[in-house]
């Protein structure tokens, strides 16, 4: 096509019925704020746990049922890790949807490396699933009861777009096209967290989105960390669960100048935030502290999975009310029975999340 006439042959191809959307590749990037620095000397989670209520709610818990998964969409991953390793599903099922290029993407099944030394996936994943009960540095929210599927959607250079975090929550659900190649995925996930967010509204991935909630999946993203009265995208879809970021009052994060907790009328609950221990980097028990909605976004993702494990326990399977559209709004209410506030606040939503309230057997929202 000629330099200057996408935009027409585009539209052309969608009035002659060839296509279904005309619109641009939209950029997303990952929500993790540049500053402080991430750093090794990290507090105890404790203080983090306390504001969700995270040790009460894991000794209303216990093994035996099949684990759910949270597919986690992000820069890559260090899977060798020992401490987080046990935590993840199969290999056969981890997919890289774009490669080293957004240009040229080169998909592959299999691995997730990340490009670089540092990753922001890794760090995400931690925090849902990070080994417990081991004598690692770090507990995982979900306490070794939910695997995290790992998929690759950013490149070298650090982007992704439309297709790659609409083909990864496809995947997610079970399968996906890219580049001609179809890629099955043996071990479906039932929560997908975006910690991530782009400025426009996206009217393909919209459509993807409204297509996997009918499916059953619950989506997770983060609100976004430019400190802006307008929660980020794909947050703001009605088809997803906003999260912005607490600092360790609880009050909306705010960590420097221009970076700070998105916040707005999408926004539906809020989660720690600020200096979030994490495994970012490749060594062995190496931890950081991490800022951003990033981290705001895997605490609920993982609550989430902790609510459907718990459902199994008592139903015999993730969604009591059966997989579907009425999923995404099922866990919605659920959450915010257990969440900080009756009404939402514009900077903190719902509020915190009580997940003792979540998986308690006697809260018929929950349940």
């Amino acid at each position: 096509v000629p330099q200057g006439q996408e935009a027409a042959k585009a539209r052309a191809l969608v009035e002659q019925g060839l296509a279904d959307y005309a619109q641009p590749e939209y950029l997303y990037e990952a929500a993790l704020a540049a500053v402080p620095p991430a750093n090794r000397q990290y507090p105890a989670q404790n203080e983090l746990f306390a504001q969700m209520r995270l040790e009460q709610a894991w000794k209303g818990l216990s093994a035996g049922c099949e684990r759910p998964v949270v597919a986690v969409a992000d820069t890559g991953f260090f899977t060798d890790r020992p401490d987080l390793a046990p935590n993840l599903t199969p290999q056969s099922s981890w997919l890289d949807v774009v490669g080293s290029s957004l240009e040229a993407p080169q998909p592959r099944q299999g691995a997730v490396a990340p490009h670089g030394g540092d990753s922001h996936g890794t760090a995400v994943a931690s925090v849902i699933a990070a080994t417990t009960n081991d004598g690692s540095m770090l507990a995982g929210v979900s306490y070794n009861l939910a695997q995290v599927l790992p998929i690759k959607i950013f490149d070298a250079q650090g982007r992704t777009g439309t297709l790659q975090i609409a083909q990864a929550l496809e995947y997610a659900a079970g399968q996906t096209e890219i580049g001609g190649w179809t890629f099955t995925n043996p071990t479906p996930a039932q929560v997908v967290n975006l910690s991530l967010a782009g400025q426009a509204f996206d009217p393909y991935l919209e459509s993807v989105l409204a297509k996997v909630s009918a499916q059953g999946l619950v989506v997770v993203a983060a609100s976004g960390n430019s400190g802006s009265a307008s929660v980020g995208y794909p947050a703001s879809s009605p088809y997803v669960l906003a999260v912005g970021a607490t600092d360790a009052q609880g009050r909306r994060a705010v960590w420097g100048n221009g970076f700070g907790s998105n916040y707005g009328p999408e926004l539906d609950f809020v989660a720690p935030g600020t200096a979030v221990p994490s495994y970012g980097g490749q060594a062995a028990d190496g931890v950081g502290n991490a800022y951003g909605t990033s981290m705001s976004a895997a605490f609920v993702s993982a609550t989430v999975a902790l609510h459907l494990y718990q459902n199994q326990r008592q139903y015999g399977t993730f969604h009591p009310e059966g997989a579907g559209s009425g999923t995404l709004e099922a866990v919605r209410a659920c959450l915010r029975s257990a969440a900080q506030f009756s009404a939402p606040s514009p900077e903190l939503g719902y509020g915190l999340i009580d997940v003792s309230k979540v998986v308690n057997p006697a809260n018929p929202a929950c349940n």
